[in-house]
């Protein structure tokens, strides 16, 4: 074999390494964080499947599993697979192999994170509506923060009302060494009223702050502040900010 010959299938071969390597990403990537939620999920049975998955995931060689992947169709079902399948079955097995590694990342990043804030940036729709790198960051986060962390992370058995209620009021007190985020004696009665089931919409027409700019318009969400005191005095009830 002459030495362009072998350069040409070097390069081939590079070629095909790199491919699989970013397929593999693009795969593996957002599974990872589907099979995430399910490791983490409120549900034992569904927990404990997900778990099983990632142990076995982790804990089998990936050439045996790339193997079981491969002579699997044949030997199980009878299945005559092209010449095509090979490209195909490493995608498959490398791709179910590192989700099960991306999820414990996931897991334990999600899990670990302390505080869950928003960004009350009240941009102009003007200055949002530009090519993306010329827009400014960040949006108004006030009135939509605690309906969409509900709907996204409590109702979907991601996080608990205590695990919630920490991150977005006890542990960025604690951080910031604030004497808030608790319900103790000699403390100021700063106190959110939440109605974990009531269902609304996104509608920023109705947002009291002028940056009116929100990802989440039109948005379904379950569960909402109703009812807000400060120092022992409400400021917003039903939605309605109170006369002073």
């Amino acid at each position: 074999m002459s030495l362009p010959q072998i350069l040409s299938q070097l390069s081939g071969g590079m070629v095909r390494t790199v491919g699989i390597f970013f397929l593999t990403l693009i795969f593996s990537l957002p599974l990872g964080l589907v099979i995430s939620f399910g490791r983490m999920a409120k549900n034992p049975v569904l927990k404990n499947l997900f778990k099983i998955y990632i142990s076995v995931m982790r804990g089998t060689p990936l050439m045996l599993q790339l193997m079981v992947f491969y002579f699997g169709p044949y030997y199980l079902f009878k299945m005559n697979i092209g010449g095509n399948w090979r490209f195909t079955a490493i995608i498959l097995s490398f791709s179910l192999n590192y989700a099960a590694y991306f999820a414990e990342i996931y897991r334990s990043g999600i899990e670990s994170m302390p505080a869950i804030v928003t960004d009350h940036a009240p941009h102009a729709p003007e200055e949002k509506d530009v090519e993306f790198r010329y827009a400014p960051c960040g949006f108004t986060g006030l009135e939509t923060s605690v309906g969409v962390v509900l709907t996204d992370l409590y109702h979907t058995n991601i996080f608990t009302i205590n695990e919630i209620i920490g991150k977005m009021s006890t542990e960025p007190a604690n951080i910031f060494a604030l004497k808030a985020g608790s319900l103790k004696v000699g403390y100021p009665a700063d106190v959110t009223i939440i109605d974990l089931n009531k269902e609304w919409t996104v509608d920023n027409t109705k947002f009291y702050t002028r940056g009116k700019v929100t990802p989440f318009q039109g948005k379904h969400c379950k569960g909402k502040a109703v009812a807000t005191m400060v120092a022992g005095k409400f400021v917003m009830r039903d939605g309605e900010v109170c006369k002073r």
